[in-house]
């Protein structure tokens, strides 16, 4: 109640995919322990992502430290055609997740994994750490996590002294049922930890990848 749709320069309605209640979920180091965070992305077919510098991605945060007073359900403003990752039944009706303690690794094209097999190939036996890293029994579960490590399908956007700095995963969305980003991609929303720390969700990089 008393909330406006929020809406781009171009005064167009931002397509809403999350919200985090951080009252129900597990206990994270340097996250809020209460509160609720909205994600929106841009309404158009690469969702507002800006490739080349995730961090001027067009997207809208909105934090409510106090969490969200009494409400109801309100569907998205009506588009022509579906551009964002949600299917159409949960753009209408919502899903409910329920979040769960869990280990996450990071995964083989972390620009750090990368960084610390960097120059490797030619040496011997490198076979093994290759065929190691590429075995599907290694590989991550495709989960929707906050914390952790973030996710990729491609590669990741950071590298040394570029975005690196964006160290904590404020949200991970994979595909599903219910959302999809592309050819089952990965979606991620990465916060520097001093801006967490400050509660702080103006500067946040967005970005996603798909096969």
């Amino acid at each position: 109640e008393g909330q406006e749709w929020p809406v781009d320069g171009d005064g167009r309605p931002f397509d809403f995919v999350a919200q985090v209640d951080f009252e129900h979920l597990p206990a994270l180091d340097g996250f809020p322990a209460t509160g609720v965070l909205q994600f929106f992305t841009q309404r158009e077919d690469i969702m507002g992502v800006d490739f080349d510098h995730p961090d001027r991605s067009v997207i809208r945060l909105i934090w409510h430290p106090n969490g969200l007073p009494a409400g109801g359900l309100v569907p998205p403003p009506p588009q022509d055609e579906p551009t964002g990752p949600l299917t159409d039944a949960t753009r209408d009706t919502g899903i409910t997740l329920v979040a769960s303690p869990a280990m996450h690794q990071p995964s083989f094209n972390d620009f750090r994994v990368e960084g610390l097999i960097d120059g490797l190939g030619n040496r011997p036996n490198f076979k093994v750490i290759d065929d190691w890293l590429y075995d599907p029994a290694h590989e991550e579960p495709m989960v929707h996590h906050v914390g952790g490590h973030p996710a990729f399908t491609q590669f990741d956007f950071r590298r040394p002294r570029h975005l690196d700095d964006y160290d904590r995963t404020l949200l991970r969305l994979t595909s599903d049922d219910h959302i999809f980003w592309g050819d089952v991609g990965e979606a991620v929303f990465l916060i520097r930890a001093a801006d967490l720390a400050a509660r702080d969700f103006s500067r946040v990089a967005f970005s996603w990848d798909c096969h």
